[in-house]
């Protein structure tokens, strides 16, 4: 019982219409997917139209209902304030079709709208004639017959009018007629109040949930907490419950959740006794709330209590919704353990006819299954799922892509390997575009970031938490959208938040980002991300390289995946049976036939495995990413040696960085135009020859050294001030480069010495290059005990011969007896048999796209088991040293691309996640003889000592020699009376050196027992 005396306008409202307000079912029903409109008042407010529409809604026909929808609101009631009460119907239905589809742009918009309409029209109690008692239905829950939840809160449903008497018009018309001015006659008119509060409220909480963590910086947010929070709410009443709703919704989107909870709680029931129609979106939000705070067990049983009473009210939406967080809440806790309500809301829905509800939780059911490792009954749900969405938009919604989520994770666990990643790729095409709030959340971010319409601090705190990688809580919680981010790239966010860093001075913060945009930049290209090598890396990565945490997480992955142990094992014995044979063994002999039954069984074991890391992939398990190796800049900078300097080189779309970090001190140059520095690679790359890819360069050219003022010049820009006294304190640079920073040979760069003569860098200097400052260091790879040297024969350009090359190696076996030549007819796939050679040399060209897809070998190009991206996998031993002379980037051509670094940083990246530790790669091919020479003598000298000084023996020899022009593919056969020195940058500074440096030594067993 509750007192709502008015003004006298509310009996002159009532006579001047004349109507008897509709009370009891028939309010409830209208909600019903299975009924007929509500009996017919004059002229009601929205149309009784809408309420058909509802039929078409919850089976899932968006785009007929979107249709309808705006036909509504194209003839919905105006009046000299503009648009009414049934426009915000409309709209957040609209809104609702768009949600439901993942159009979250245009949901958010007709959200907005309604949501602002509603503001503008929010004082509308005094023109409203409210119910003067309310009467509980006894009958609600019993006619709701709900069978997956029985409510513990004991309270009782309220009995609303379907229509409240409103009067339009002037209420002041006797001022008018003494001051002046015209007249409006007020008039009432039935308008459903309850109806507009609760689709007031549905849009401020969708509002909120898809826009996520940008809410609250967005300008919208604070007119809409502003409009709706000036009033004192009590829930003694109607009025001060719905509103209070609504202001709460309006605190939550502000992430003021302690004064949006209690103003929740307090508005659950009128006058602390009848749920209302609101009261299953309050629910809802206090378990969002509850979730939000890591209180899973509150959560779960506001989600149920949510579920409920939407089926009370009839809001099939909500149900929906509620029981789909309240599976996630009951798996925060019970991840193994099936969410047993499910079932029995799914029967519900189909005795319904609710057919979005019925997909959507039979999906979830399915997802249920497919974690718990009971793949059949996965299947068994994901094909009755196909039933509900026929003949609808439902196959366009965001259930389909989940619906292909929970697929692919199911073929992965049935061993489907190939169906699992088909099938992710159908989930990511659709959830990529439709679906994914986070993604679409990064996307406004970045627009107001872009538009400079949110300061550099809140800036950095939106980036801070929309570009982390996922968390265990998000893997728990929300699985697909954690993939869907590490599969999509987001290149342009982080190189704006490294550039927010930059300009506040934070340069261990904009470096650790940068880092972060590095590893990024490989985990795109991945299938699934980079989740398959992150597990692949927790399980595969060698005892004494594995820390506490990643003991723990390998412990939990093999008490859930019981088979991966069984199949590791087997893939174990397998590859040390493959090691004990002939790399190459002769065609047709015994040893060649058990080399092909060991690498079939190899495969078929290896292929079980990496299902089984595609199935980790997509549950929600957490993951540590190892590689590339994400450390905190200061932590990396501890771990340099004295002598040592990373220039560290970070390139966006606005600026080019350089970074010199040593051992306690660290200096930035920049920022640096990047088309500026990028003219002068270019530059630097014509002059010392390399202008086309495949062009003979000129002898005139081979016999220049107009390179070095070139040279000086951009040494002039990366590190000004710096000559000879600042480069002899180090005995050794390693460069990370990043964009056209890949292409120039930084050895070259020329160090004032002895007033106005220069040096090239490499004089004073030792010079490595890798990927990212993790893998600078980060502890090296374990050395494997064979030293197979396995070479590919080609041509390096078309104007080589086979017959040359087949000479040098012929040379090369003198040096080193375990070369073997490798041919097209191999025993297997060669991801398997690469690892059994410890050194890989393709002196053949590299024709294809590089990065992940590239073959290696070359000869067994479109075979299975022939890509980089095979051989990432298991069983994880690739070679140790791979050189590839034949290598062909943008500095082939002097970087005409728009792309830079790429090609370079993609394949390098990949071919240390295969197991390389050093890789001799060239920017450009030089073939002939001297290519030939240089990376044979670089072979042959691996053996004996690192990769560093094995380089720079190759490089004296080739560069103390003379260069026959008849010998050299790419030097054009003019005559000329001057010898050429191999000693030109040409002919050796397009390789780049990507070492992981020397192995750190390895604790003797008596230090080990010290520190046990």
């Amino acid at each position: 019982m509750f007192d709502s005396t008015r003004s006298p306008l509310f009996i002159f409202g009532a006579i001047c219409l004349g109507i008897c307000i509709s009370w009891g079912a028939n309010d409830i029903s209208a909600q019903r997917v299975r009924v007929t409109p509500p009996a017919a008042n004059p002229n009601p407010l929205p149309k009784l139209q809408y309420y058909t529409l509802f039929r078409d809604f919850y089976q899932g026909e968006y785009a007929r209902s979107i249709k309808n929808y705006q036909t509504l609101l194209r003839t919905a009631y105006r009046d000299v304030d503009g648009a009414f009460f049934d426009s915000v119907c409309y709209l957040t239905m609209i809104g609702e079709c768009y949600y439901h589809m993942g159009n979250y742009a245009k949901a958010v918009e007709a959200y907005e709208t309604a949501i602002g309409i509603y503001i503008k029209r929010s004082l509308w109690e005094p023109r409203t004639q409210l119910p003067r008692t309310i009467a509980p239905d006894r009958t609600a829950t019993a006619k709701a017959r709900i069978n997956w939840y029985s409510s513990k809160r004991r309270t009782a449903i309220g009995t609303f009018p379907q229509n409240f008497s409103y009067v339009f018009g002037r209420l002041d018309n006797e001022r008018v007629l003494r001051e002046g001015g015209v007249i409006q006659n007020p008039q009432a008119r039935p308008v459903d109040i309850r109806e507009t509060m609760r689709c007031a409220a549905l849009a401020l909480h969708r509002r909120s949930e898809i826009k996520g963590v940008t809410s609250k910086i967005d300008p919208t947010t604070q007119k809409i907490l502003s409009g709706l929070t000036t009033q004192k709410f009590t829930s003694a009443n109607l009025v001060g419950c719905w509103k209070g709703i609504l202001a709460a919704m309006a605190y939550s989107a502000n992430e003021d959740y302690a004064k949006a909870a209690k103003l929740l709680e307090s508005s659950l029931q009128i006058g602390g006794t009848y749920d209302h129609p609101l009261t299953p979106i309050a629910l809802l939000e206090l378990g969002k709330i509850s979730f939000r705070a890591g209180k899973f067990e509150a959560a779960m049983t506001y989600f149920l209590e949510a579920s409920f009473s939407a089926a009370v009210h009839e809001q099939y939406d909500l149900i929906e919704s509620s029981l789909v967080w309240a599976t996630r809440a009951h798996l925060m806790n019970s991840p193994n353990l099936l969410f047993s309500p499910l079932p029995n809301a799914i029967a519900w829905a189909a005795r319904e006819r609710a057919k979005f509800m019925q997909a959507s939780l039979t999906v979830e059911l399915a997802h249920n299954y497919a974690e718990a490792g009971q793949t059949a009954n996965a299947i068994k749900m994901l094909a009755q799922t196909r039933r509900p969405m026929a003949r609808n938009d439902i196959g366009n919604s965001t259930v389909a892509s989940r619906m292909w989520y929970v697929s692919s994770l199911a073929n992965f666990r049935n061993g489907n390997g190939k169906k699992g990643l088909s099938d992710f790729g159908r989930f990511l095409k659709g959830f990529q575009s439709a679906g994914s709030k986070w993604l679409y959340q990064l996307s406004l971010a970045n627009g107001l970031v872009s538009a400079g319409r949110v300061t550099g601090r809140k800036a950095d705190a939106l980036y801070t938490r929309l570009l982390r990688n996922p968390t265990a809580g998000d893997w728990m919680a929300t699985p697909m959208e954690s993939m869907a981010f590490l599969a999509t790239p987001h290149v342009e966010p982080l190189e704006r938040w490294f550039e927010i860093a930059m300009s506040q001075r934070k340069i261990d913060k904009a470096i650790n980002i940068a880092e972060a945009l590095k590893q990024h930049r490989f985990y795109a290209q991945l299938p699934l991300g980079g989740r398959i090598m992150a597990f692949r890396n927790i399980l595969e990565i060698p005892d004494e390289m594995l820390t506490d945490k990643i003991k723990k997480q390998r412990q939990v992955l093999l008490a859930r995946f019981g088979g991966y142990q069984k199949y590791s094992e087997t893939s174990a014995q397998l590859q040390t049976e493959l090691n004990a044979l002939p790399l190459s063994p002769t065609s047709g002999s015994q040893e060649s036939k058990q080399q092909k039954k060991i690498l079939q069984a190899l495969a078929n074991s290896t292929t079980a495995q990496e299902a089984i890391l595609g199935a980790m992939a997509l549950t929600r398990l957490p993951s540590d990413f190892t590689f590339p190796p994400l450390v905190d800049f200061k932590a990396a900078q501890s771990e340099l040696k004295q002598g040592q300097c990373i220039v560290y080189c970070v390139g966006t779309r606005f600026n080019f960085h350089v970074f010199l970090i040593a051992k306690g001190s660290y200096g930035h140059i920049g920022p640096i135009q990047p088309n500026v520095f990028r003219k002068g690679v270019s530059t630097l790359l014509k002059d010392i020859g390399s202008r086309d890819r495949v062009a003979a360069v000129p002898i005139e050219v081979l016999q220049s050294d107009a390179w070095k003022e070139t040279a000086k010049k951009i040494g002039d820009v990366v590190f000004p001030k710096r000559n000879a006294t600042f480069w002899k304190e180090f005995k050794e640079v390693i460069v990370v480069p990043d964009d056209a920073a890949w292409y120039l040979p930084w050895e070259l760069i020329q160090v004032t010495d002895d007033g106005d003569k220069t040096k090239s860098l490499r004089e004073f200097v030792d010079i490595r290059y890798l990927p990212t400052l993790g893998l600078a260091v980060s502890p090296n790879p374990v050395k494997r005990k064979f030293d197979n040297v396995a070479v590919v024969i080609g041509k390096l350009t078309s104007k080589d011969t086979s017959e040359k090359t087949s000479a040098a190696f012929t040379r090369l076996k003198v040096a080193v007896p375990a070369a073997t030549e490798l041919d097209s007819n191999l025993n297997g796939p060669s991801n398997l048999l690469s690892t059994v050679f410890d050194t890989l040399l393709v002196w053949t060209e590299m024709k294809e796209r590089p990065g992940y897809r590239m073959a290696p070998l070359q000869i067994d190009k479109g075979r299975p088991g022939s890509t980089l991206g095979s051989w990432m996998a298991l069983p994880w031993r690739g070679p140790q040293h791979v050189i590839m002379p034949g290598f062909s980037t943008s500095a082939a051509t002097a970087l005409k691309t728009r792309k830079y670094g790429d090609d370079l940083f993609i394949t390098s990246c990949s071919l240390m996640a295969a197991g390389a530790k050093t890789i001799l790669i060239s920017r450009w091919v030089v073939g002939g003889s001297t290519s030939l020479n240089v990376t044979r003598e670089f072979a042959s000298q691996l053996p004996n000592g690192d990769a560093m000084d094995a380089w720079k023996r190759a490089v004296k020899i080739v560069s103390e020699a003379e260069v026959d022009p008849a010998a050299e593919s790419r030097i054009k056969s003019e005559q000329t009376n001057e010898a050429i020195k191999g000693s030109h940058p040409f002919f050796w500074a397009g390789y780049v050196l990507i070492d992981s440096g020397k192995p750190k030594p390895r604790p003797k067993a008596k230090d080990e027992a010290k520190k046990k």
